[in-house]
């Protein structure tokens, strides 16, 4: 199995409590369909933060028992959205006025194959 994932951001600088627009392109370059079972996203910040992030993390159209099939040789997307947040406390603002969070997604198929897929990256802006 060939497959592949890219994560899309939109906008990519937001306000904090701003929603972002998340858009997984999952591409199969195999000669046969493939079943998506499961998709989990990621979201975590590049400056280290005690706290964690912070944030309302949206699922993709993807239920629990619910399958997808990727045709050969073809691609499907996922949207779903994120409301991040200012973090709250420790080192927040040792990186300035803005945070720069890392997004992206894991992607499970029904062989039991699991893809990372590359990953976009937002700036969240504490202040107007």
């Amino acid at each position: 199995m060939a497959i592949t994932a890219s994560v899309a951001v939109n906008p990519s600088t937001v306000t904090a409590q701003q929603t972002v627009a998340v858009t997984l392109t999952v591409n199969n370059s195999a000669g046969t369909a493939v079943l998506v079972t499961g998709i989990q996203p990621l979201c975590y910040p590049t400056l280290n933060q005690p706290d964690g992030p912070s944030g309302a993390v949206g699922l993709p159209a993807l239920g629990p028992g619910m399958t997808v099939s990727i045709p050969a040789s073809g691609s499907l997307t996922f949207s779903w959205g994120m409301n991040l947040f200012s973090p709250q406390g420790g080192y927040a603002f040792q990186g300035g006025n803005s945070l720069i969070y890392v997004i992206g997604a894991t992607v499970y198929t029904s062989d039991g194959s699991v893809t990372t897929a590359t990953t976009a990256n937002v700036t969240v802006n504490h202040f107007p």
